[in-house]
């Protein structure tokens, strides 16, 4: 259990834009290495595999998004003052619900990023896969 809460906060320690970043590649290696493999095998019609494994990969990337504007919302409201007006109140709940909504815009945005180039790599390998295995083949590069 210490193995996975340490992984797990290591995780958490790295950037947002550097998990999307190391999923992506993951999406690479594992899509690339399954038509390696299958052509290597000799077995090209295998080829596909791993981008069907890297796909997890896509999906998972939609996982790993924590929601920073809610965290940011209530730690703003924890810190409102007592002492202030009704009005100012207001004034800084919405200025609190605005700054939530702005980070998590933000972080979508990234998200999407993250999502079209980790998906697109696999699906490509997954559609395609075969059709490369079997080239490297061909060349006799296996």
């Amino acid at each position: 259990m210490k193995l996975v809460s340490g992984i797990r906060e290591l995780w958490r320690s790295i950037p947002q834009r550097w998990r999307y970043a190391i999923v992506g590649a993951l999406s690479f290696v594992v899509s690339s290495g399954g038509i390696i493999l299958a052509a290597h095998m000799h077995q090209w019609t295998e080829g596909g595999r791993g981008g069907a494994l890297a796909t997890i990969f896509a999906i998972f990337i939609v996982l790993l998004r924590p929601d920073r504007g809610l965290k940011l919302y209530e730690d703003r409201m924890m810190n409102i003052d007592p002492q202030l007006s009704p009005i100012e109140k207001v004034k800084y709940e919405l200025a609190a619900v605005m700054a939530a909504m702005r980070n998590n815009s933000q972080g979508q945005t990234r998200l999407n990023k993250g999502l079209v180039i980790a998906s697109g790599i696999s699906t490509l390998a997954w559609g395609f896969g075969d059709i490369a295995a079997k080239w490297l083949m061909d060349i006799h590069l296996f």
